[in-house]
């Protein structure tokens, strides 16, 4: 049996699964369907097609989860962006060699150091 198989599981222990002849039971609440990483495939299972769902609305009617809540939050760096003069020096650095569109767009990615 194997908890959380859409994980790190599928690359690690396949050739042990395919290995020894025996029943394979994979649980998880995100299946997932990537060309790297199918946990389908992995099961022999139609992609996107799982052999059991229990899904949040069933679950919270049968009272094992309780309904989810949103919760809003913010920070500064959301609300107000940052400027170029609290970029630390490497970060200006990065961010001047970035190569620049004809419209002036913010070169995608680009992230500011943590």
């Amino acid at each position: 049996m194997i908890d959380e198989a859409h994980r790190s599981v599928y690359r690690k222990y396949k050739a042990i699964f395919d290995y020894f002849d025996a029943c394979l039971v994979g649980l998880t609440a995100t299946p997932k369907g990537e060309v790297d990483r199918d946990t389908y495939r992995l099961f022999d299972l139609e992609t996107g097609v799982p052999t059991d769902a229990y899904g949040l609305d069933e679950a919270v009617r049968d009272r094992h989860l309780v309904p989810p809540r949103v919760i809003t939050s913010s920070t500064d760096f959301l609300d107000v962006g940052i400027r170029y003069d609290q970029l630390s020096d490497e970060d200006k650095e990065k961010w001047d060699a970035l190569e620049w569109d004809e419209e002036g767009a913010t070169p995608k990615p680009w992230r500011p150091r943590r």
